[in-house]
């Protein structure tokens, strides 16, 4: 989803986001690199990431491992049916299994009633069906749709150099 502010933000905001969207380099002071190639001192673009983090731009900086080449070689999306007045309870418990990667809530409809939905990764189909197991007998929750992965065609991140021109 693109952030509102887009449209507000300042040159320098967005220089720090672009150089954000590459890869961060792995060494002691991946900011200061970051500095240096935006041209932007270490210690304002520390105190401006503060700022955008603040302002919603960026929530966070995390890793993004391809699992299939670290041994992750089965996923499944579970469609899970939550009463609404629980969602965030029943979420706040699922987002603390390690396997799960994406935790959100969609509107549910009639014909499809599940409105929590969860990616699980693991080495097989039985690991993610015993993290399925486990999620369920945490949360008490019976009803739930597995979709698992078939074939991936496509996945690739957000180029944001063509959002924030």
């Amino acid at each position: 989803m693109y952030h509102s502010n887009f449209k507000i933000m300042k040159k320098y905001e967005k220089s720090i986001l672009l150089a954000l969207d590459k890869p961060l380099p792995i060494e002691k002071n991946p900011f200061l690199s970051i500095a240096k190639r935006t041209g932007i001192p270490e210690k304002v673009l520390l105190e401006q990431l503060k700022k955008i983090k603040k302002n919603g731009l960026v929530r966070k900086f995390g890793a993004i491992l391809g699992h299939r080449n670290i041994g992750f070689k089965e996923n499944v999306l579970v469609a899970w049916k939550v009463q609404d007045e629980l969602l965030d309870d029943i979420a706040e418990k699922i987002i603390h299994f390690k396997m799960v990667s994406h935790c959100y809530a969609r509107k549910s409809y009639p014909l499809w009633p599940y409105n929590l939905y969860t990616m699980i990764h693991g080495k097989n189909k039985k690991e993610c069906l015993s993290i399925v197991k486990k999620i369920s007998q945490k949360t008490n929750l019976k009803q739930k749709k597995l979709l698992f992965t078939k074939q991936e065609f496509k996945k690739t991140k957000t180029n944001l150099e063509k959002i924030l021109k």
